[in-house]
């Protein structure tokens, strides 16, 4: 039990890493964003 855990939390992170390292772009996306989110509510 304990080895398969480790598996998915290791396949996890490698996820994690991936989704991060392959969108760099949607940062630079999310970021203009939410600075217009107080814009929309004002």
């Amino acid at each position: 039990m304990r080895t398969a855990l480790c598996l998915i939390a290791i396949w996890l992170l490698i996820n994690v890493l991936f989704f991060v390292a392959m969108t760099p772009v949607d940062e630079s996306a999310r970021r203009p964003a939410r600075k217009n989110e107080p814009h929309i509510w004002r």
